[in-house]
C-alpha cells in the first residue's frame, strides 16, 4: 500500500544551523597579530548564563602561558551556542572545548568584555603528548567551513601538528614581528587524524539534532540495551499489534547489528497533555519514576493529545518521533556526541484502521523508532530507504550506512584478528577492511582513486608519507576489530 502522507521528523529542540564562510589570515604569526591576545590554557568547567531570555554557553579556562596580549589567570570563553526554551541555535564550526584539555587560543574581546574565539575552532589547537613531546594540533573541522582566500593575500598557509614549545616561543616573537614567523622550525610531520581519527557520516545521512555535529546519539549503545515500550491500549482498529511492534523491532536489530534496541513490552502511561503535549512533564516523570530513567522509548498511540492534524480519509501526517537531548556530551568511536534522553513516538489516530493490513503498519513503526534512534529522513534522490521521508518501505542499504555509522557494529571482522597491524610500501587500488584489536598502521601507503579502505582498531597510526589520491576514500573506526 503507498502511503499518501508526510512523515513527521519531529524533535523537542527545533535547531537553527549556520553555515560559516572565513577568510583565513596568511599565518599564524598574522593571525596572533590580529588577536587582542594569544594565550595557551586549560579548560577548567563549562556554564551556562541566561541573558534576556536566551541561554550562553561559556568555558573557564586557566592561563598556562601567555603568548601576547593581556588576559586573566582565569578567565572566560563564549561559544555561538543559544537556547531559548525549545529553540536552539548551532553553528558550523563552533568551538568544543574539553574539561580537562589545554589549548593554544587566538582571542577576540567583544564589545561586552566577553572573550571568544577569533574564528570559531579555526586557530584553536589541543595538546596532546606522543612519546614524551607536547605537540599542539588543529581541532577544526575543514568541512565546517567555506574558505574564501583573501585577495590580497593570496591562499593561506595550512595548518600543521606542531612542537608546542617551539611554537610558543615563535609566536612570542613573532608578535612583535610576523616576519620572524616560519613554520618549517616548529612544525611535524605527524598527521592530524592520527589525533582526531573523525569519521565523516555518509552524505545521504541526515540526523535529527541539526546538520553538524556534535548530533545527540544514545551512548554505550554497544553495551546497554535501550528499550522500547508501547501502550497497552493498543492502536485503535488495528490487531495483532504485538506482533507488528515486535517484527518492528526485529528488523531494527536484524539489519543494524550495532543498535541494542530491546522490545520491553507494554506501558500503561496516560499523558494529562500538560504543555498540550504527550511528552510533557508527566511524560518525563513516568519514564524516571516507572521505568528507570531517560533510556526509554515511548510509543504512544491515537494521538492522546491532539497533536496532530487529523487525517482526511487516510492521508495526513501518521506518526511523528524523537527524543530530548541534554547539552551534556559523551564520546564514542571518534565523535563527540550530546546525549539522547526520552524518546518517544506518536502515531495519529485514524492510522490503525488505515495501515493495519500488510507491512505498512510496522513499517512506519521501523520508521518512527528510528527517528527515535537519531536518525533523520534520506532523500529520495538517493535511492530508496526506508527512512525516505515518504512512503517508507523496506530497510534498505543506504539505511545501514547511516545506522552502522551513528552505532558502529561492534566487530565486524567476521572472526579472529591480530592485535596489531601493519601495511607499508603498498599501493591500495580495491576495497579492502583492515581490522585489529589494538593498532593499525600504515607506512608509505598509496591509495589509487578507486581505492575504499575502511580501517577498525582502537589506534590507528597514518604515518607521514601516506598519500591518498582524490576520489580515495578512508574511512577510520577507532573500535575493536574483533568479534
Amino acid at each position: 500500500m503507498k502511503f499518501a502522507t508526510l512523515f513527521a521528523l519531529a524533535t523537542i529542540l527545533f535547531t537553527q544551523t549556520y553555515a560559516t564562510t572565513i577568510a583565513p589570515f596568511p599565518n599564524l604569526a598574522e593571525m596572533a597579530a590580529a588577536s587582542d591576545a594569544v594565550v595557551f590554557a586549560r579548560a577548567m568547567r563549562h556554564y551556562e548564563v541566561e541573558s534576556n531570555g536566551w541561554t550562553r554557553f561559556r568555558t573557564q579556562f586557566q592561563v598556562v602561558q601567555v603568548v601576547s596580549g593581556t588576559v586573566d589567570n582565569n578567565f572566560d570563553v563564549q561559544d555561538m551556542h543559544l537556547r531559548s526554551g525549545d529553540i536552539e541555535r548551532t553553528v558550523l564550526g563552533d568551538v568544543d572545548f574539553h574539561v580537562g584539555e589545554s589549548y593554544l587560543l587566538f582571542l577576540d574581546l567583544d564589545d561586552n568584555g566577553m572573550w571568544r574565539p577569533l574564528m570559531l575552532s579555526h586557530g584553536v589547537f589541543q595538546e596532546f603528548s606522543e612519546n614524551g613531546l607536547a605537540l599542539l594540533v588543529p581541532v577544526d573541522n575543514e568541512l565546517n567551513f567555506e574558505v574564501v582566500n583573501n585577495p590580497g593575500e593570496g591562499e593561506a598557509e595550512p595548518f600543521y601538528v606542531y612542537n608546542r614549545d617551539l611554537l610558543l616561543a615563535m609566536l612570542t616573537a613573532a608578535s612583535g614581528d610576523t616576519r620572524l614567523w616560519d613554520s618549517k622550525q616548529v612544525r611535524t610531520n605527524m598527521e592530524k587524524t592520527h589525533f582526531f581519527n573523525k569519521r565523516a557520516a555518509p552524505s545521504h545521512c541526515t540526523f535529527l539534532s541539526g546538520s553538524s555535529g556534535p548530533y545527540a546519539h544514545w551512548p554505550n549503545m554497544s553495551t546497554t540495551s535501550l528499550p522500547m515500550r508501547y501502550h497497552q491500549g493498543g492502536a485503535s482498529g488495528c490487531s495483532g499489534l504485538a506482533n507488528k511492534m515486535q517484527t518492528a523491532v526485529n528488523l531494527i536489530t536484524n539489519n543494524y547489528d550495532g543498535v541494542n534496541l530491546v522490545n520491553a513490552g507494554t506501558h500503561n502511561f496516560n499523558t494529562s497533555c500538560s504543555g498540550s503535549t504527550a511528552h510533557g512533564n508527566d511524560f518525563v516523570a513516568y519514564l524516571n519514576n516507572n521505568l528507570g530513567g531517560s533510556r526509554n522509548i515511548v510509543v504512544q498511540f491515537d494521538d492522546p493529545c491532539n497533536e496532530l492534524p487529523n487525517l482526511s480519509g487516510c492521508s495526513g501526517v501518521l506518526a511523528h518521533g524523537g527524543f530530548y537531548w541534554s547539552s551534556s556530551q559523551h564520546q564514542e568511536n571518534g565523535q563527540s556526541y550530546k546525549n539522547a534522553l526520552y524518546g518517544y513516538a506518536t502515531v495519529n489516530n485514524g492510522v490503525g484502521s488505515c495501515y493495519c493490513g500488510g507491512n505498512s503498519f510496522t513499517y512506519m513503526m521501523v520508521h518512527e523508532i528510528t527517528h527515535a534512534l537519531g536518525l533523520g529522513h534520506i532523500s529520495s534522490s538517493a535511492g530508496n530507504a526506508n527512512m525516505n521521508p515518504s512512503g517508507p518501505g523496506q530497510i534498505t542499504g543506504l539505511d545501514v550506512q547511516c545506522l552502522d555509522w551513528f552505532y558502529p557494529p561492534t566487530g565486524s571482522s567476521g572472526g579472529p584478528c591480530p592485535p596489531t597491524e601493519t601495511v607499508a610500501n603498498e599501493q591500495i587500488t580495491s576495497t579492502e577492511e583492515i581490522t585489529a584489536s589494538q593498532q593499525i598502521t600504515l607506512d608509505n601507503v598509496q591509495m589509487t582513486s578507486n581505492a575504499d579502505v575502511t580501517l577498525m582498531a582502537p589506534t590507528v597510526l597514518l604515518l607521514e608519507t601516506q598519500t591518498i589520491n582524490q576520489g580515495a576514500e578512508l574511512t577510520i573506526i577507532t573500535q575493536n576489530g574483533c568479534n
